[in-house]
């Protein structure tokens, strides 16, 4: 006979999984006619042919490997096209709008932990249509397992292209001491030091998985981001300009 209680979280964990399932169902739909009405339409961007099939670039790496920074350079570069999207940067700001999802995406935040895929997902969607381009690059997503499969639930079909997944390498020692630098006049409630420790355990544990999948699939550049942010640019473009 079960407990009240148990079958209570047995319940709560089939409507939560039937709600994730429903939110990728609800994405893919989105990206499925998004990107079909593009290819309708007619004109060109400075990110390629407004009707072009989007291309995304997964920008990966520890924290503080200068994923933000390389990003941000490379879409100063109107000639390649890129719109940066730093999923970090729209789960910050989604946090601080007020919404019924800020204080969830505070909470993870602050432990250093991963918001759930399907929030993610819709963030970045949101992002890219208002941006108005078909080439990204996104930052710091996917960052495990389940971002990666929520995102090609969304996407698939072939709606949106991963070229490939540029990961930027850098010893741990060096991220820190990046991180504890910026935390100075940042802001950030996850620039402090424990929060940066769970962050490194993050990484190692969840987003590490990912980039040894991306190089399995023959999908994956690496650079040595222990160097000064020029040289670092100049083995980003080098990779980016390869497709561009």
């Amino acid at each position: 006979m079960r407990c009240g209680k148990c079958w209570a979280s047995s319940e709560q964990r089939r409507s939560q999984a039937s709600s994730s399932w429903r939110s990728l169902e609800n994405e893919r739909a989105w990206f499925s006619l998004r990107f079909s009405q593009q290819k309708k339409s007619r004109g060109v961007s400075n990110g390629g042919s407004v009707g072009a099939t989007p291309h995304v670039v997964f920008v990966l790496g520890g924290p503080g490997s200068g994923k933000g920074t390389q990003c941000a350079l490379i879409a100063e570069e109107e000639a390649l096209g890129y719109a940066h999207l730093s999923a970090g940067d729209l789960l910050r700001a989604e946090r601080n709008s007020g919404s019924e999802l800020a204080g969830m995406i505070n909470e993870f935040i602050r432990e250093g932990k991963i918001v759930p895929a399907e929030v993610t997902v819709g963030l970045l969607r949101k992002a890219m249509e208002k941006s108005g381009k078909s080439r990204f690059l996104i930052d710091g997503f996917p960052r495990n397992p389940d971002n990666l499969a929520a995102w090609e639930a969304s996407t698939a079909g072939g709606a949106v292209v991963v070229d490939f997944a540029l990961f930027l390498d850098c010893p741990e020692e060096i991220m820190t001491e990046r991180i504890m630098e910026r935390g100075r006049s940042s802001g950030r409630i996850d620039d402090n030091e424990e929060a940066i420790r769970k962050r490194l355990v993050t990484y190692r544990e969840s987003t590490m998985p990912i980039i040894k999948e991306f190089e399995a699939r023959g999908k994956l550049r690496e650079v040595n981001s222990d160097q000064t942010i020029e040289e670092v640019a100049v083995e980003v473009r080098r990779h980016i300009s390869a497709i561009a």
